[in-house]
């Protein structure tokens, strides 16, 4: 073998190998790569079944909401938002007597390309009181995690 620099590794290489390095270490090395292949997410979501009403200054809409979690959802929907669009959404939560309204952006939109996924758009929640927050966290406490 000829001795001199290691070969250069192409940019798909660099971020899905491990160093030789941290193949030495074993799993160790590897549980450090591991936020390269999950989602970058804070909070986990869960699957759920609500409904939620959408407002906008010139829009007032029911969606689906087919995932929750502490930092946002997914709303099923034939006429999602475009990204950036600021919303208020006003959850109906089953153990709750009045609904919760939490600021959200639109982060992401899907239309629908397959009968697999449903269109509708990805949301980060902007805004919402502490008491609201503790209600979501209950009722996410409460279902079963499958996501």
């Amino acid at each position: 073998m000829a001795r001199g620099r290691p070969p250069k590794k192409r940019k798909s290489q660099e971020q899905s190998t491990p160093d030789l390095e941290e193949k030495e270490e074993g799993l160790t090395g590897y549980a450090r790569l591991e936020p390269m292949y999950n989602e970058i997410r804070k909070f986990p979501r869960v699957e759920v079944a609500l409904t939620a009403d959408l407002k906008t200054k010139f829009i007032y809409a029911t969606g689906q909401v087919l995932n929750l979690s502490l930092g946002g959802l997914f709303i099923k929907t034939s006429r999602p938002l475009p990204a950036g669009e600021t919303i208020d959404v006003i959850l109906h939560l089953p153990d709750e007597d009045e609904p919760i309204q939490v600021s959200a952006q639109v982060c992401w939109v899907r239309e629908q390309t397959s009968p697999n996924l449903a269109s509708g758009m990805g949301l980060s929640m902007t805004g919402a009181p502490e008491d609201t927050l503790q209600k979501i966290e209950r009722y996410l406490a409460s279902c079963p995690k499958n996501i």
